[in-house]
């Protein structure tokens, strides 16, 4: 169901595909917040003051199965146990109360908060009506024409 990316690509990392292309190339921790912002930041810089693409590889594991459907049986438990020690969310949040940047009773706060926002959300889109099929067009960028 699933390769590791040591079988499916030959190189020590998919950003050396990249470079064969002549691109820049920032290979980070995935599961670190703060070096995935900083790479991003200095990409987006990239492409904004220099008008260069930067190809990102942002190393991480696939929590969960590829869907509802796929239980992940095909990893060893003591992998996947691992990398769940290392979620990004969880290692961020240890982060934040360890800097002492936030509490837990914070974070438990925002966390409802943003909990209630997706649900009005969602709610919002289902007691919605669906947009005319003439209107759509005026919602979707097409590149200045």
């Amino acid at each position: 169901m699933s390769t590791p990316v040591q079988r499916a690509v030959s190189s020590p990392s998919i950003a050396e595909r990249a470079r064969a292309y002549g691109m820049d190339t920032i290979v980070v921790d995935g599961n670190d917040v703060i070096s995935v912002y900083v790479a991003t930041r200095t990409a987006a810089e990239n492409a904004r003051q220099r008008s260069l693409p930067t190809f990102l590889e942002c190393v991480t594991y696939k929590m969960k199965g590829h869907g509802v459907y796929d239980k992940g049986d095909y990893r060893p438990k003591d992998e996947v146990a691992r990398w769940l020690e290392r979620d990004p969310v969880l290692v961020f949040k240890r982060r934040l109360i360890e800097m002492q940047l936030l509490t837990q009773t914070e974070i438990d706060q925002e966390e409802k908060i943003t909990q209630q926002e997706v649900e009005d959300s969602v709610n919002f889109a289902l007691e919605g009506s669906p947009l005319p099929f003439d209107e759509m067009r005026k919602y979707v960028y097409a590149g200045g024409a």
